[in-house]
């Protein structure tokens, strides 16, 4: 392996792990602000009138954030 793949390798390692640690941080956070929404927001309006994009805007997060947790 030549110098520049080891550098060029090295690189790209370092980044996907500060990408995989920077998505492990923020899951939760964005798992308890869709919990925390749709709990207020149940409590308050009931459950059958809530709607996902009540949650989603609540809690910041865009829809598909829903959908992955």
């Amino acid at each position: 392996m030549s110098e520049l793949q080891k550098k060029l390798n090295f690189a790209i390692d370092n980044t996907d792990q500060s990408v995989y640690y920077s998505i492990m941080e923020t899951q939760p956070d964005t798992k308890t602000r869709l919990l925390d929404a749709a709990y207020s927001l149940m409590i308050g309006k009931g459950y059958p009138a809530t709607s996902i994009d009540e949650i989603c805007e609540r809690a910041g997060v865009s829809k598909g954030s829903v959908y992955h947790f």
